[in-house]
């Protein structure tokens, strides 16, 4: 009797988060290479996930110059490159394996979505992101890359766990 009032009690809050490390590294936005237009490292940012694009595949203009944040609402930030672009962040593990409460900024548009990832059995990443409701959002897929990327400028990316403070977007 004891043992069933063990098991029909519930687990601990401990044993609903898993390892937030299992999502920390490299993703690019599509699994087949032909396709694959960014890639962006996610690392710890204060506690939470942000992620940076690290590599483009079009990463400079027909005339040599570095692609800009060109659609930002702040014009300020419309020089800045998107190499290096902090587009996502404030992410919090909310249950085993998804992390919500986060926003993605999009450079294409110049806006930020509210989002949810969840990391999915196959390894690969289920990104909802949305304006408002989840129900008017988008589903991406981003998986790991199958070879070696370099970074924007040309550099190996490395992608060991890397912690950061830099809580601004």
């Amino acid at each position: 009797m004891l043992l069933v009032f063990a098991l029909a009690l519930p687990a601990p809050a401990t044993a609903e988060t898993g390892d937030a490390r299992d999502i920390y590294g490299l993703w690019v936005d599509h699994k087949l290479r032909e396709k694959q237009k960014v890639a962006v490292l996610i690392e710890d940012c204060g506690g939470d996930l942000c992620g940076r694009i690290v590599w483009l595949k079009k990463a400079v203009t027909a005339n040599g110059i570095p692609k800009r944040d060109l659609k930002n609402s702040d014009t300020a930030l419309r020089q800045r490159p998107l190499c290096g672009l902090k587009v996502m962040n404030g992410f919090r593990q909310t249950k085993k394996n998804t992390w919500s409460e986060g926003h993605i900024y999009n450079p294409s548009s110049g806006k930020f979505l509210n989002s949810t990832i969840s990391l999915l059995q196959d390894g690969s990443l289920r990104i909802r992101a949305y304006l408002g409701m989840p129900l008017f959002g988008k589903t991406l897929q981003w998986v790991r890359p199958q070879e070696n990327l370099l970074r924007c400028n040309d550099q190996p990316i490395r992608t060991q766990r890397i912690i950061t403070t830099d809580a601004g977007r």
